[in-house]
């Protein structure tokens, strides 16, 4: 990812503080044609999945939701592994991994 995370000083000090802004887009920014991403992938994800993995794809920022997504769709279309889990913690500091 080009811009990288909001929560990463690295990253927003590298970027003037542009890593926020694409960040907070990004959570904001809607991929209209969930369809389309599913005929996209060379297999069968789900939509869930695709449509967090699209944004810091196009855009070139997130933070751990949109990076595990975008790792588990490159993971399982690009390096072939079948066998993946995407965990997702949901008490006190909600993270995906």
């Amino acid at each position: 990812m080009s811009i990288g995370a909001s929560n990463k000083l690295e990253d927003i000090m590298a970027t003037a503080g542009f890593s926020i802004a694409c960040s907070l887009y990004a959570y904001r920014y809607e991929i209209n044609d969930v369809d389309e991403l599913v005929k996209l992938s060379k297999i069968s994800l789900p939509s869930h999945i695709l449509m967090r993995a699209a944004n810091p794809e196009s855009l070139g920022c997130g933070n751990c939701g949109e990076q595990a997504a975008l790792a588990f769709v490159h993971l399982f279309n690009v390096q072939k592994i079948k066998k993946l889990d995407l965990m997702h913690r949901n008490n006190a500091d909600p993270h995906l991994w």
